[in-house]
C-alpha cells in the first residue's frame, strides 16, 4: 500500500447530484474487480475508461482538510457549507439544501426502513 494511502481519496461525479470521495483503499479494490462484468467487449473497455478517467485525487493535509476542484463543486451546487454523508464504504458530498430536499422526496416509511434494519 501506498505511503500514506490512509488519507488519499478519489472524487468523481456522484450519481445524484453530490461528489463521491471514495477512499484509495477503495479505489484499489474497484479496479481489481474490473467493474462492469455484465459488459463485454468495447463496452466493457468504454465504461472502465469512464470510471478510471473522471476522477481527481485528494490528499488530506495534517489537519485533515482537502480541496476540491471547482468544477465538481459548481455542478453540484456547493458554496460555502457542505454536508458529509457516509454511503457504505464512501463519502459523499452535498449541498445541505440539496440533500434535505432530496431526502424528503425520497424519504421511505418507518415499516419500510425496519425491513432494512431488522430483516
Amino acid at each position: 500500500m501506498p505511503e500514506g494511502s490512509e488519507s488519499t481519496f478519489l472524487l468523481r461525479q456522484g450519481k445524484e447530484r453530490c461528489i463521491e470521495m471514495i477512499p484509495l483503499t477503495e479505489w484499489q479494490k474497484l479496479r481489481a474487480r474490473g467493474g462492469t462484468p455484465d459488459k463485454t467487449g468495447a463496452d466493457r473497455r468504454w465504461a472502465q475508461r469512464s470510471f478510471r478517467s473522471e476522477v481527481e485525487p485528494a490528499q488530506l493535509d495534517p489537519k485533515g482538510r482537502f480541496s476540491a476542484p471547482d468544477e465538481l463543486l459548481t455542478d453540484n451546487g456547493i458554496k460555502g457549507e457542505v454536508l458529509i454523508v457516509g454511503v457504505g464504504r464512501i463519502l459523499e458530498l452535498w449541498n445541505p439544501d440539496t440533500f434535505f430536499a432530496e431526502l424528503k422526496k425520497h424519504r421511505t416509511g418507518s415499516d419500510e426502513m425496519d425491513d432494512l434494519f431488522y430483516d
